[in-house]
């Protein structure tokens, strides 16, 4: 049967004939060599992240309302009994079938989304990207309660409705991204006068709508860059502080202007009170049931930068902290994990990870990292030297002189270098090089470490005193000032290091998904105004120039007019000395000595 693609988007029809023209093991491989907004946000692993996170009941049954391109449509399989998805576009819906043909709990529904008729009541029910839309979707005067009250219906007395939605009043809206409901900039943020629509709501809207529907419980979690590509998730438990919003890259569609860093307002405002953060927040996630529920997550990160073979899930929970892996590549990953946890406490090295099953779990400890008490003492030089001196004599413990028949990190990632410089150094034999005070608690006096993924043979220990002042952010701003290499005697081998580093991130980090959030945009506050005020001083100093040029032409035509006049002087001198007495009776005597001088040499 031939299929209407008439009512789709551009991108949308791309993406299906990505979609059947393809498996889905070669979807990584289009992203890279297709790598822009549609193809990310429709094909991307990384939109599966809120779904990794949340914790559904293993049995339980989903309603996928909206279900698009099937972009969460497989991960829901994965972790639910049964999944039955409802996507109002035919040819969308033919999509999701053949991306997820091996799916055998999956039921695709095409009906609109207000006419769907299920006897059957649902555990959970879905709304990823459709509360936006609700006024589209009913044509009532509260469209927004009718749709939260129309998924009730459909739900078991204890089941629970997942929202996911764009903030009214996003941070990101503020900076310059087009408003994606209409395409407007700052539109949802001046309550959307342009568009005489309602689309986007802010949290204290959705929290009285849930109210009026009888969703009397619910809980909030705030994902970052925002609910489509989560890098990090926060909850009113676990706010982020001034270095954990450090730890993601915002990105923004191809079109959209940023007027200034995202990273640097979230900081300021959290800065202030984070208690603001909530009403900034990108996106929210929330979870909202008729019946009281318990949920314990507080904070989920995820390495979305990486190859897929090195992606985890980091989540803390209340009591404890969990990792685990997001798909079958990572999975060795994980067991190498757990073999560096093994061989760790073998060395007698206090690490808080223990193995339990296919995860890795350690007690969470409400107290700041190491490098939290650096940054939090970045005008203290005295403090911060005193915290990496207690590090470096940690690891000097277990660690040992250069052995010139085993061969180091150094010669394995840089091999032509210089072998003098490498007795310098004391190694860790086994070198577990993410050792470093970001994954290190104080504890007692003791340096107590976790999450320690990766490990290395012979590692320098003055590389991962290097590593943990570099991944201190605040900290780097001073070095230099406090002369922190110097007196942790590694400024020496700093260009090494360097070196080092990066040559250990590229075996890690995916560089194509790296650099989708690393693009650069327009910034019109740097085109408007700081170019326009650059060009006004170039121009000026062009002026200036100019009439500096014009200053030394001018000189050099006096100049040239006064050695003129001082050579017609001369000249009109000379012509009175030729004309004198004195010069004619001289030149008859020089004429005469000429003539004798000739006649002796003749004779």
């Amino acid at each position: 049967m031939e299929i209407n693609l008439e009512s789709l988007k551009e991108d949308e029809k791309k993406i299906i004939e990505y979609i059947n023209s393809n498996e889905k093991d070669n979807y990584e491989n289009i992203i890279k060599e297709n790598l822009n907004d549609s193809v990310m946000l429709g094909l991307s692993n990384i939109r599966n992240n809120l779904v990794y996170a949340y914790d559904f009941e293993p049995d339980s049954t989903v309603l996928e309302i909206g279900a698009h391109l099937g972009e969460i449509t497989g991960a829901l399989c994965e972790k639910c009994a049964k999944v039955i998805s409802v996507e109002p576009n035919e040819a969308r819906a033919r999509a999701i079938l053949k991306r997820y043909s091996d799916k055998d709990n999956l039921d695709i529904v095409v009906t609109e989304i207000s006419k769907i008729k299920l006897e059957e009541k649902f555990d959970y029910i879905t709304l990823f990207g459709i509360l936006e839309y609700a006024q589209e979707i009913f044509n009532t005067e509260n469209p927004a309660l009718d749709m939260i009250l129309y998924c009730k219906k459909m739900l078991k007395p204890n089941g629970k409705l997942l929202i996911a939605t764009d903030n009214k009043f996003a941070l990101k809206s503020y900076i310059g991204e087009k408003d994606e409901c209409t395409g407007i900039t700052f539109d949802s943020i001046t309550g959307y006068k342009n568009s005489n629509k309602q689309y986007k709501l802010g949290k204290k809207k959705i929290e009285n709508v849930l109210k009026e529907a009888g969703m009397n419980h619910y809980k909030f979690f705030y994902p970052l860059p925002d609910y489509k590509l989560p890098s990090l998730i926060f909850t009113d438990e676990y706010l982020p502080s001034s270095s954990k919003i450090n730890g993601y890259f915002p990105y923004y569609k191809e079109n959209s202007s940023v007027f200034y860093s995202e990273v640097d307002a979230y900081d300021a405002i959290i800065k202030e009170d984070k208690k603001m953060f909530p009403f900034f927040a990108n996106s929210y996630f929330i979870v909202a049931s008729q019946e009281e529920f318990k949920d314990d997550t507080r904070y989920v990160s995820f390495n979305n930068y990486r190859k897929e073979e090195y992606q985890l899930m980091t989540k803390i929970r209340e009591k404890v902290v969990e990792k685990t892996s997001i798909n079958d590549k990572a999975k060795e990953h994980l067991k190498s994990m757990i073999n560096n946890i093994e061989n760790l406490k073998k060395e007698n090295i206090e690490i808080l990870d223990e193995a339990e099953n296919d995860k890795v779990i350690s007690k969470f400890v409400n107290i700041k990292l190491a490098s939290q008490l650096v940054s939090d003492n970045v005008k203290n030089p005295e403090e911060i030297l005193r915290i990496l001196n207690k590090y470096k004599e940690e690891l000097l413990k277990i660690s040992v002189d250069y052995n010139e028949k085993e061969r180091t990190v150094l010669e394995k990632y840089i091999p032509n270098v210089d072998k003098s410089i490498l007795s310098k150094f004391k190694y860790l034999s086994n070198g577990y090089w993410d050792m470093i005070l970001k994954n290190c608690f104080i504890i007692d006096g003791k340096c107590v470490f976790f999450d320690q993924e990766w490990v290395e043979e012979n590692v320098p220990m003055e590389f991962l005193i290097y590593r943990s002042i570099m991944n201190v952010e605040k900290l780097r701003s001073k070095i230099d000032e406090y002369k922190i290499f110097e007196k942790m005697g590694i400024e020496k081998y700093i260009t090494l290091f360097e070196e080092l580093d990066g040559k250990i991130t590229e075996e890690i980090i995916d560089k194509d998904i790296f650099g989708f959030f690393q693009r650069k945009h327009t910034n019109p506050i740097y085109e408007n105004y700081y170019l326009r005020e650059e060009k006004r001083k170039l121009e000026q100093e062009n002026e200036e120039l100019k009439e500096e040029k014009e200053k030394i032409i001018q000189e050099q035509k006096m100049i040239q007019k006064n050695l003129e006049k001082q050579n017609d002087e001369m000249k009109r001198k000379l012509e009175g000395i030729y004309d004198s007495r004195s010069w004619k009776i001289a030149k008859k005597i020089t004429g005469i000595k000429n003539s004798l001088k000739n006649r002796k040499e003749t004779k």
